[in-house]
């Protein structure tokens, strides 16, 4: 019995570590390093299926070279949910941020503000308000 007990002990500690490495929602800055990627997702008006008549809505997205987690905001109206294990994050640029086509399909890091999805057309559970989108730098 103690060594259950021991254990439960040792999973809550561990998890309790994991979730104090989290990344937080906006306002809190971050930067994120991934691939760049863009995808066709099913649009109006039925948001099933491209074959099927939708209108095609593409998304940037970056796949990150790391899983994350993000840390609920209970404060929040929209940034309440925990995400865990987060590998693919929807890039909404600011206003009169445009992500340059060279960029698609390289490694990059994303400055910016994560937010929680929120209507159909976030196509992850969580996003990031791009402040910037630099190349980066590889080391030989």
């Amino acid at each position: 019995m103690k060594a259950i007990i021991c254990a439960l002990l040792l999973i809550g500690l561990a998890s309790g570590e994991a979730y104090s490495q989290c990344l937080k929602y906006e306002p809190a800055v971050v930067k994120l390093k991934g691939t760049l990627i863009s995808r066709a997702f099913p649009g109006p008006p039925e948001y099933s299926s491209i074959s099927h008549g939708d209108r095609a809505e593409r998304a940037l997205l970056l796949l990150l070279d790391e899983p994350i987690c993000v840390e609920g905001n209970k404060s929040s109206d929209i940034n309440t949910e925990w995400e865990s294990d987060v590998v693919l994050v929807h890039v909404a640029p600011t206003s009169g941020h445009n992500i340059s086509d060279e960029l698609m399909n390289k490694k990059v890091i994303i400055t910016g503000t994560l937010f929680h999805s929120i209507t159909g057309h976030h196509r992850t559970k969580v996003l990031i308000s791009t402040g910037s989108v630099e190349l980066e730098k590889t080391t030989k």
